[in-house]
């Protein structure tokens, strides 16, 4: 009803905390502020509550944060002298509590890439991730691939491309998977891989390519890479300790981990280090590109599937029917009369078309 709801996100010394308002039940404002700061998070989020609720901003009943503050009770001692009454501070675990600090995350962590941007942190950024991992060279070019796979006719895979830590969307491409035999994660990144290597002398290769997986996926990356003669090129696996679904944010607990080529042990990143920033940030755009294309993809199979089955409705037809009436669901509301005016679209299996559609709804 009334809380002010806190979310933190980290590249090394710069920090993100966005603050959403929420006042009536409803989002009414959101702040935004990016800061430099060697502070733990308990001493960042306990410093910046004390300097952005002095003076005259009003201080609501509860505070949703994402993690304890240093010296809790003397937070809330402070806070609640300002307000004149009692203020909580929650870390929420779960529910619609925990869902609006999982939002106000999401809105840090898409704050500070616009802030790593316009202060030109990129370089620096790289530079550390090639110490991390030992490349040869600062990665300025780095390709991540990303596969999107619940069954085989909407499978595909993702490429994003980012150059001097920037996305190049210009670059980024989605792949429908040709010979995939039901849902092989492995056999899918070999496809693309393939395909990205055949390409290979119209479009460079990268200072780094990266693969959302572990060590067989890494394995696979280097099975194609030797294939084609680019057995020199950086290559990692990207995976998630402790790995629970396919969020774009770590749980508590969880780190990234990076399996790299000849190497047993994956590298564990250090939580909220500029390298670990720079991979969570690619690996999260390929993911996201990947799942919004297959989101459509699988929408647009399943609207021309609700045709299938009809007598005399085929490719073209159901095509036409499909565009004439915007989609499945403007279909379902069209009468045999409308449906008729369509080419090619009988009175009688205009009237077969609403009666199968009604009968599946």
């Amino acid at each position: 009803e009334e809380a002010d709801v806190l979310g933190l996100h980290r590249a090394g010394e710069l920090a993100e905390i966005v603050v959403l308002f929420f006042r009536r039940g409803a989002l009414v404002s959101r702040a935004s502020h990016t800061l430099e700061s060697a502070l733990s998070e308990e001493d960042l989020l306990a410093g910046f509550l004390e300097a952005f609720y002095a003076g005259a901003r009003p201080i609501p009943r509860e505070i949703l944060l994402p993690a304890k503050v240093a010296d809790p009770s003397l937070t809330k001692q402070a806070l609640a002298s300002r307000r004149e009454g009692a203020v909580s501070l929650a870390v929420p675990r779960g529910g619609v509590r925990r869902r609006l600090v999982l939002l106000a995350q999401r809105n840090a962590r898409h704050s500070l890439a616009m802030a790593v941007e316009q202060r030109g942190q990129q370089h620096q950024m790289l530079s550390a991730l090639k110490e991390r991992l030992n490349l040869p060279r600062i990665p300025l070019t780095i390709e991540c691939y990303d596969v999107s796979n619940t069954g085989r006719d909407s499978a595909v895979a993702s490429r994003v491309v980012f150059h001097h830590g920037e996305a190049d969307r210009r670059r980024y491409r989605i792949y429908r998977l040709r010979s995939l035999a039901g849902q092989n994660d492995y056999a899918a990144m070999e496809e693309v891989l393939r395909r990205r290597m055949r390409r290979r002398k119209t479009d460079p290769l990268p200072d780094l390519l990266l693969v959302d997986g572990g060590r067989a996926h890494l394995a696979v990356a280097e099975r194609v890479c030797e294939e084609f003669g680019a057995g020199d090129l950086a290559l990692a696996g990207l995976a998630k300790g402790g790995r629970r679904g396919r969020s774009l944010l770590l749980h508590a607990g969880e780190q990234e981990r990076i399996f790299l080529p000849g190497r047993e042990d994956p590298v564990t990143m250090n939580r909220n280090s500029a390298e670990e920033y720079v991979l969570q940030h690619i690996r999260d755009e390929a993911h996201r590109f990947a799942i919004g294309h297959h989101r459509k993809l699988r929408s647009r199979t399943s609207m021309s599937s609700a045709l299938d089955g009809i007598p005399g409705v085929g490719p073209v037809i159901k095509k036409r029917l499909l565009q004439g009436f915007g989609g499945l669901r403007g279909l379902r509301g069209a009468t045999g009369a409308e449906l008729a005016e369509t080419r090619g679209v009988s009175p009688r299996l205009a009237e077969e078309i609403v009666l199968y559609l009604q009968e599946r709804r």
